[in-house]
Order: structure tokens, then sequence, then C-alpha cells
């Protein structure tokens, strides 16, 4: 689970760069001060791994993944 969380932020990447959407800082902000305990504990190797992971998802795949997440946080 914890490798998850840097994918779907990944995917997320990768959508906006695709069509050339700017990031919201704060949002970004916020997205990294969560993430910061689990970017630690995991290492900046894998954190990078996770993150290239998602953004190479097409737009489906990003969907897919979004929507997994969604379920394993009501489960």
């Amino acid at each position: 689970m914890a490798i998850k969380s840097f994918e779907l932020p990944g995917a997320a990447e990768g959508l906006r760069d695709s069509i050339g959407s700017l990031r919201i800082a704060a949002l970004q902000q916020e997205i990294s001060e969560r993430l910061s305990g689990i970017r630690q504990a995991l290492g900046e190797e894998v954190v990078l791994a996770a993150l290239e992971t998602g953004r190479a998802d097409s737009a489906a795949q990003a969907i897919v993944r979004a929507l997994a997440a969604l379920g394993e946080t009501r489960a």
C-alpha cells in the first residue's frame, strides 16, 4: 500500500504533463507533506520508482489506479 501512495500522484503528474496542465502549488505541497513519513520510510529510490510507474500509466490505467485506491480507503 505504501508504494501505491506514490504511484497515484505519479499518474496524476503524467496526465497533467500530457495535456500541458499546470500544477497547483498548494495541492502539491499538501501531498508532499502528507506523504513525507512514507517517503522517509521507503527511501528515495523506491519512491522515485513508484512515481515513475505512475507516470507511465495511460489515462485509462490512471483511472483504474485511482478507483482501486478509492476502494482500498473505503475497505
